[in-house]
Formats: C-alpha cells, sequence, structure tokens
C-alpha cells in the first residue's frame, strides 16, 4: 500500500461528507499530503 492510500484511508475515517458525493480520491491525497507535509515542516 503507498503512503497515498494510507494517507487516504486515515483521512477518509476523519472526514465526512454530507453529499452522497465523495471528494475526488486523487485531490484528497493530494491534500492529506500536503497537510503531512506541512506539519512535518
Amino acid at each position: 500500500m503507498s503512503l497515498c492510500e494510507k494517507a487516504f484511508l486515515a483521512g477518509k475515517n476523519l472526514i465526512y461528507i454530507e453529499s452522497e458525493k465523495e471528494m475526488d480520491k486523487k485531490l484528497l491525497c493530494l491534500l492529506l499530503l500536503a497537510a503531512a507535509f506541512i506539519g512535518q515542516a
């Protein structure tokens, strides 16, 4: 499993989207990786 997939699975449990349309996985991955990068900086 890639880091992106791990970040997505972890973030998916924290993010609740009220609409039936799920956020694009690639976009969510980028947001999570950016947040992780900033957190480590």
